[in-house]
């Protein structure tokens, strides 16, 4: 193809049909499998507007909303069609006609900013301190290198979102060997950031900035760790029939990636009366819109315990290596043992005080009874103390007591 240049060295392309690709934002993680009805909710939006045409979904982009939340972009293009004028010159579909087109596969329209999140790998496992604070420096040095106009001052690196080296994320390359998944999110002081076309270069320039503070990249494209835990022992000869019992199991619930997703089974280990086996999944990247571990429904616990009882009829799912009970699939609740010390002496205590409190309150109540009948039967009447005050003028001297009797006044 013959290819024409303007003096200022931008390349032309001589192509007839080019097409405008266009975008929607959606609110949170929108899986693969809703990428169908996706595609029909766009298509009857522009219905509304008497305008004939398909839609074709090129591509899919996470990225974090100013409240670091997670949306979802989609790029696509339409189909020239003989009532459609040019493809250019079509208007986006009315916002509140595909609002109700999306609510109707609960899906929501996120008109929000957003910034991309851009994911590497690190050769082996890296502390929350260290990708703070190194990885972070070797982020912000590269941007800056590949953007020299903009001021570094102007660079803001955020990698709290997600903290993948969080001991609950596991990442492993094909090998098996551990990697470390950093993501992380960037904004530049007067620029749509996910706008900047850096991605060729930012990868051999990232590996360079943080192979100077020791740090490697891994140029390989990381996978989840997954791991099940069982009773019964395994046999390392048994290896394919696991991985064959685990594709099948995740098929049979995803059965739309029939043919876009396998097991890779990268350890066999067996722990006392209790076994596990460690996996990743294998996704077909060559489709346009490859899927990864977030876009699957998870495992039918059931299904699974049965085809691993193929391979040993003592296989019984436990929920980690020290829930020993073949009788439960509950898991065993380890004890906080000084939280539950505390509860042991803290209770009997406060049942003790509470009773020697109800006892002395029930003593203190009949001694008040009692000296409250001895006050009443001690009482002169009141026409014998009129009679005693009448006869005996001596009761009018405030000053005069004597033992035994009463000072009226």
């Amino acid at each position: 193809m013959q290819t024409l240049m303007e003096p200022d060295g931008i390349q032309l392309c001589p192509c007839k049909n080019a097409f405008l690709i266009r975008h929607i934002t959606l609110q949170g993680y929108v899986k693969k499998h809703q990428i169908v009805n996706l595609t029909s909710a766009i298509q009857h939006s522009y219905a509304e507007r008497n305008i004939s045409t398909e839609v074709q979904i090129l591509k899919r982009k996470i990225f974090l909303t100013k409240e670091r939340n997670q949306a979802t972009v989609f790029y696509f293009t339409l189909s020239q069609t003989k009532n459609m004028p040019s493809n250019r010159a079509v208007d986006s579909p009315k916002v509140l006609g595909l609002y109700h087109e999306l609510r109707k596969i609960n899906l929501t329209l996120c008109l929000c900013l957003h910034d991309k999140i851009y994911t590497f790998y690190t050769v082996g496992e890296l502390s929350p301190d260290l990708v703070n604070r190194t990885v972070r420096n070797g982020i912000l040095q590269t941007w800056h290198k590949m953007n020299p106009d903009i001021p570094a001052n102007q660079i803001q690196i955020d990698i709290s979102f997600p903290l993948s080296t969080q001991k609950s994320s596991a990442f492993v390359n094909i090998q098996g060997n551990k990697v470390s998944k950093v993501q992380y999110s960037i904004k530049i002081e007067g620029f749509d950031s996910h706008m900047l076309n850096v991605q060729q270069s930012l990868h051999a320039n990232l590996t360079s900035a943080l192979g100077d503070l020791n740090i490697e990249v891994c140029r390989c494209q990381g996978l989840q760790l997954h791991t099940v835990h069982m009773m019964g022992n395994v046999d390392l000869k048994d290896k394919a029939r696991y991985q064959s019992a685990l594709t099948e199991a995740w098929t049979s619930t995803n059965p739309d990636y029939q043919t876009q997703v396998q097991v890779k089974v990268i350890s066999l280990n067996n722990s006392g009366r209790t076994s596990s086996v460690s996996y990743v999944l294998v996704t077909n990247k060559t489709v346009t819109i490859p899927a990864v571990d977030e876009d699957f429904e998870p495992l039918h616990q059931k299904r699974l315990e049965q085809l691993l009882q193929h391979i040993n009829p003592h296989h019984k799912l436990v929920s980690s290596p020290s829930d020993t009970d073949s009788n439960t699939e509950q898991p065993v609740l380890k004890k906080n043992t000084k939280h539950d010390d505390f509860l042991d002496w803290l209770i009997p205590t406060m049942s003790a005080g509470a009773l020697l409190l109800l006892i002395v309150t029930s003593v203190a109540l009949y001694k008040l009874r009692k000296q409250g009948k001895t006050y009443s039967a001690n009482q002169p009447s009141s026409a014998e103390s009129g009679a005693r005050k009448d006869s005996n003028a001596q009761f009018d001297n405030p000053a005069y007591q004597k033992r035994g009797s009463y000072n009226l006044n």
